[in-house]
């Protein structure tokens, strides 16, 4: 399966160790890759799934229903504490050095698409290639960044930035080509998601 580090270490992780227990003698295959790049993979059959964050494109006969909806919230490290006693309207965020994924993910797309919705110019300072980098950047003070609020550990050198602006809710969606046949021991992972 091709899977987006996002959605393996909020949700797949605790599933595929369930399937595990169940089904112990299934080998599995993961392929790290952005959600793009995941889409893509199962496009040319290299993938049997693909389980991605949103937002993605899906064209038919793909078909992406959601397996979990997840918030993302701004954060930054102890340089930016004193914004944690504020609410930033998206335009003061813009002021900030900023944080995110590269432009080929969707995850860029989406806060592009934030900024660019309330007519601000969506510019980055630090362009990572997985998401497990945005965290170290942020607390070594190198700028702000969303991140899924799940995966954000009690940690005394990050803060949370509030914003007058909705949270970000994403969703995990499993993709599947619907033109496909399924393989059993596929469709038994697939029926562990929904447990």
């Amino acid at each position: 399966m091709g899977v987006s580090e996002t959605a393996l270490n909020i949700f797949l992780l605790s599933k595929l160790e369930q399937f595990h227990k169940a089904y112990p003698q299934v080998k599995i295959k993961l392929s790290n890759h952005s959600s793009i790049q995941a889409v893509d993979a199962l496009e040319k059959g290299i993938v049997d799934i693909a389980i991605v964050t949103s937002p993605i494109t899906i064209k038919k006969p793909l078909r992406a229903p959601s397996l979990y909806c997840f918030e993302e919230v701004l954060i930054g490290g102890k340089e930016y504490e004193s914004l944690s006693n504020q609410i930033l309207d998206i335009q003061q965020i813009s002021y900030y050095p900023f944080i995110t994924l590269g432009k080929n993910t969707s995850t860029y797309t989406y806060y592009s698409n934030l900024f660019l919705n309330h007519q601000i110019p969506f510019h980055t300072d630090l362009e990572v290639a997985t998401a497990d980098q945005i965290l170290p950047l942020v607390k070594h003070n190198l700028g702000i960044g969303f991140y899924p609020k799940e995966l954000i550990s009690k940690d005394s050198d990050i803060f949370e930035i509030h914003t007058n602006i909705k949270n970000p809710e994403r969703d995990i969606l499993l993709v599947q080509d619907a033109s496909r046949a399924t393989n059993i021991a596929t469709q038994k992972f697939i029926d562990t998601l929904s447990l």
